[in-house]
C-alpha cells in the first residue's frame, strides 16, 4: 500500500526529518564509497589512477549539480499544478504548460513608458510610435505637459527623461502613466 504525506499539514519539524535523514544517509554512503574508491585505487593502480579519480570527482560533483538545478527547476511547475489540483497531469507525466499573460496595447504602452523612463536615456518618441502606431503626445499629452511643467521631465530632441527632481520622486512620476 503507498503512503502519501501531506506536507502543508501537521508537524513540520517531522516531515522535514523525513525527508532530511535519508538524504544526508545517502551522502555519508557516498563518502563511504569515495573513501573506498580512493583506497583501492591508490592502493592498487597508484599514483597516476588516484589522480584520475580525484579529478573526476570534481567532473561528476558538477554533473551532479546540474541535474539538481534542473530538478529543482521542473518542481517549480510541477508544485505550481499541484497547487491548481492536476494531480493526473502530474502521475501521467503530461507536459505542463506555463502560463502566459497577454498584455493588451495599453498596458504594453505603460509598461514601456514605465520601464522606459526607469532608464538614463529615458523613452524615445519614435520608438513609441514605431511599436504603437500612436505618437506618445497624442496618448499621454496632458500628463507629459503636467510632468514638464513640474519639472519632473525634461524633453532633449526625441527623448523624454526624467529630470533629476523626478528621479527623486520616481514612484509618484512613473504612476500617472499607469491608466
Amino acid at each position: 500500500m503507498k503512503k502519501e504525506r501531506d506536507l502543508t499539514s501537521g508537524n513540520i519539524t517531522s516531515g522535514l526529518w523525513a525527508f532530511a535523514v535519508p538524504l544526508m544517509l545517502g551522502n555519508v554512503i557516498q563518502q563511504f564509497y569515495n573513501l573506498a574508491d580512493t583506497w583501492i585505487v591508490g592502493r592498487y593502480i597508484g599514483n597516476i589512477g588516484l589522480a584520475a579519480v580525484g579529478s573526476s570527482y570534481t567532473l561528476m560533483t558538477f554533473l551532479t549539480y546540474i541535474i539538481i538545478g534542473l530538478c529543482l527547476g521542473n518542481s517549480t511547475f510541477i508544485s505550481m499544478e499541484y497547487g491548481k489540483k492536476n494531480i493526473e497531469k502530474i502521475r501521467n507525466g503530461e507536459p505542463i504548460l506555463i502560463d502566459r499573460e497577454i498584455l493588451s496595447v495599453e498596458s504594453q504602452m505603460e509598461e514601456f513608458m514605465y520601464l522606459g523612463l526607469r532608464k538614463i536615456e529615458g523613452v524615445s518618441r519614435t520608438d513609441f510610435q514605431n511599436y504603437f502606431g500612436k505618437n506618445v503626445d497624442d496618448v499621454y499629452g496632458e500628463i507629459l505637459d503636467k510632468l514638464e511643467e513640474e519639472q519632473l521631465l525634461e524633453f532633449s530632441g526625441n527623448r523624454i527623461r526624467l529630470t533629476h527632481r523626478g528621479m527623486d520622486v520616481s514612484n509618484c512620476v512613473l504612476a500617472e502613466f499607469l491608466f
